[in-house]
């Protein structure tokens, strides 16, 4: 993330809110201007699983929620409710995966305000589908996230053995 984008800082493990992403980054970058988010993904099964971590259905006789790992969507539209996406970190997306796990026609259908990403190995890329700037972005979490990091004197991201601790080859 800190290749082309010129993202600085770049966090990752940082347990601080709701939404805990695996990497993030902020630029000042013109056209890349604001936070990248990272999910990495194993599976197909991984990557459907994500979705519904940020879907709650709520009732709208007395606005509880509900979310949807612990109603499904058939109960929620019998009862009436309604569904609510809820805002996520990042003004741009990105799952990232080996080759093969998901494809970008995948990513295009059920998450269309997300880039795919190829790691081919350890410090090179493949961009295969570049992540929309999106308009619902969920700043609170992101102050939330960097507070925390600040506050608990969290390193920003770093591969051993590499000057800034990222290779200069590594680049989205």
């Amino acid at each position: 993330m800190s290749g082309s984008r010129h993202c600085e800082p770049v966090f990752s493990n940082i347990a601080s809110c709701a939404e805990i992403p695996d990497a993030i980054g902020w630029s000042s970058c013109y056209s890349w201007r604001g936070s990248t988010v990272i999910e990495c993904k194993t599976s197909t099964s991984d990557f459907h699983a994500d979705k519904r971590k940020y879907l709650v259905y709520q009732d709208q006789e007395n606005g509880r929620t509900f979310p949807a790992w612990r109603i499904t969507q058939t109960e929620a539209n019998a009862k009436g409710y309604k569904e609510i996406w809820l805002p996520r970190m990042g003004d741009f997306r990105y799952f990232m995966c080996e080759p093969g796990v998901l494809t970008e026609e995948l990513v295009a259908k059920h998450a269309p305000d997300h880039g795919l990403i190829y790691m081919l190995n350890l410090s090179r890329v493949k961009v295969i589908r570049h992540g929309p700037q999106r308009e619902l972005v969920d700043k609170d979490g992101e102050i939330r996230y960097l507070r925390f990091a600040i506050i608990n004197r969290k390193p920003a991201f770093a591969i051993d053995g590499e000057p800034n601790g990222v290779p200069e080859d590594f680049s989205i």
